[in-house]
């Protein structure tokens, strides 16, 4: 039995491993500590949890398969691994979209959840059939669908459509949560300004002219400045989880559906960093959006 040698590469992609997983279990503790938290970032622990439910076994297969070259894993255990890869990806696809109605009306149901996770269940199950199949090539140690199965062009094409309306979802609805968020800042600030001027109108109409001192209309310079230094903390907090989301999405759909099966020295280094980056593009929203 030969033992093959690890690349640099390959040892900075199986580092993540137990980073992640440290990084998901602080999360979701320091989430669970709050007595309450967002149904964003109930939805975000879901997806941690699916991220764990296919990183381990993953990560195991994979560095074996790289330790020896070769496959050595049964089918049933092969078929196992690509089924909890395909249902955490269109799980995460599934639950990005629902966050995104989240955004807009801050509703939350766990049968919708549920819903969705059955959902996900429903178009993995044909991965374990003649059908379809999701296998791991040893040639250039890389996951993907099965080109050899029927199955493979309709899966390549929902894939694509999945993809599309989840980033259409995101940014649609992060967009439009800055937007309203943007006008419902400038009316009450107008409200605040208005009010404090009509009560100063009350008050000095009620007073004798005797009584009003000079110092007076300083105040109102004073309640504007106050109601203008107050940054926009939400919009932009919104803005920062949404570039990041967007970009680490971006890169790992490029890596996935671009660059399997290439070994140039540059791919390598977008698809490690690309590996990296798709455990961490929720971590924005735990800590930003966390009440």
């Amino acid at each position: 039995m030969t033992v093959n040698s690890f690349t640099v590469f390959d040892w900075v992609s199986f580092a993540r491993v137990p980073f992640v997983i440290l990084h998901h279990i602080v999360c979701i503790s320091y989430a669970l500590r709050k007595k309450r938290v967002s149904p964003i970032v109930r939805v975000v622990l879901i997806i941690f949890g699916l991220d764990l439910f296919d990183l381990i076994p993953e990560s195991v297969h994979d560095f074996l398969a790289i330790l020896l070259d070769k496959e050595i894993y049964p089918d049933f255990l092969l078929a196992y691994i690509g089924f909890t890869q395909c249902f955490r990806w269109y799980g995460i696809l599934s639950l990005v979209c629902y966050m995104a109605f989240l955004h807009l009306w801050s509703i939350y149901d766990i049968s919708r959840v549920t819903a969705i996770l059955v959902f996900c269940t429903a178009i993995c199950l044909p991965l374990l059939t003649p059908f379809s199949g999701f296998i791991y090539n040893t040639g250039g140690h890389f996951w993907s669908f099965d080109r050899e199965k029927p199955g493979y062009d309709l899966y390549v094409y929902w894939n694509w459509i999945a993809q599309g309306i989840c980033l259409l979802s995101i940014i649609s609805a992060d967009l439009y949560v800055i937007y309203f968020l943007q006008r419902y800042r400038k009316r009450r600030k107008a409200a605040v300004l208005l009010s404090f001027t009509t009560t100063q109108q009350n008050i000095e109409s009620s007073l004798p002219s005797s009584k009003i001192t000079p110092v007076l209309p300083v105040t109102p310079a004073v309640v504007i400045r106050n109601c203008q230094i107050k940054p926009k903390k939400v919009e932009k907090s919104l803005a920062f989880c949404f570039i990041f989301f967007s970009l680490c999405f971006l890169l790992a759909t490029v890596s996935f559906n671009f660059l399997g099966g290439l070994n140039s020295s540059l791919v390598k280094v977008i698809q490690m960093v690309a590996k990296w980056l798709e455990y961490f593009k929720f971590t924005p929203y735990i800590w930003v959006l966390r009440t």
